[in-house]
């Protein structure tokens, strides 16, 4: 009974075997080569094995999936979205849709990857960028500044920023950091003076530059 059984499977393996046959007898492909070159592409694109140079018989041409690959738009690389002269929108490709409303174009410019985030950003980094017109600021006697703090930016835990206007002769009272302070003069001349911990200090006249 078992080998009854052994040679009933092995016929059924053998008649659901697939036959390999070389593509110039497969009656299919011989037809298809006398149609259009797309068809022709189909039958180089999914049929015909790299390797051996064969075509499975069972196996009948994908239209649809080639078709698809006709279709199919060149890969998103990641870059920046060029809206050109247009305001832009938040569309990248076939995704998105056009504003209904106004937007604030000038920051939208200024952002163009959280408008139109490229296919690689999931979504999980956070918002780096705080613009100083966003922060309050401190009208003072002798100018004026404003910061930006972790409040502002809670991503920023280990350095903050200011930007002040001090007119002439006037000075910010002294300070001090936990952390060391970057300065940067974008216009007129400033004397900076600074001091630590062991004693020594620091003058210095700088401008813009």
């Amino acid at each position: 009974m078992r080998a009854v059984g052994f040679i009933l499977a092995a016929l059924l393996l053998a008649s659901a075997s697939a036959r390999i046959i070389s593509a110039d007898k497969a009656p299919y492909v011989r037809s298809l080569t006398k149609r259009s070159n797309f068809d022709e592409e189909i039958v180089n694109l999914g049929f015909e094995s790299a390797i051996h140079k064969r075509v499975a018989k069972h196996i009948r041409p994908d239209y649809t999936n080639a078709w698809q690959r006709r279709k199919r738009a060149a890969a998103d690389d990641g870059s920046i979205t060029n809206f050109g002269s247009k305001d832009p929108q938040p569309q990248r490709g076939d995704k998105g849709a056009s504003f209904l409303h106004g937007s604030n174009v000038a920051i939208d410019k200024q952002n163009i990857d959280y408008l139109s985030p490229p296919p690689t950003d999931a979504g999980v980094v956070p918002n780096l960028k705080w613009s100083f017109s966003l922060s309050k600021t401190k009208l003072l006697k002798g100018g004026w500044v404003r910061e930006q703090v972790v409040t502002d930016l809670p991503v920023s835990k280990d350095i903050a920023a200011a930007e002040q206007r001090l007119a002439p002769y006037a000075y910010r009272e002294l300070h001090w950091h936990r952390v060391s302070e970057w300065a940067f003069v974008i216009n007129g001349t400033v004397r900076i003076t600074g001091n630590d911990e062991d004693g020594g200090n620091y003058v210095a006249d700088v401008q813009a530059g």
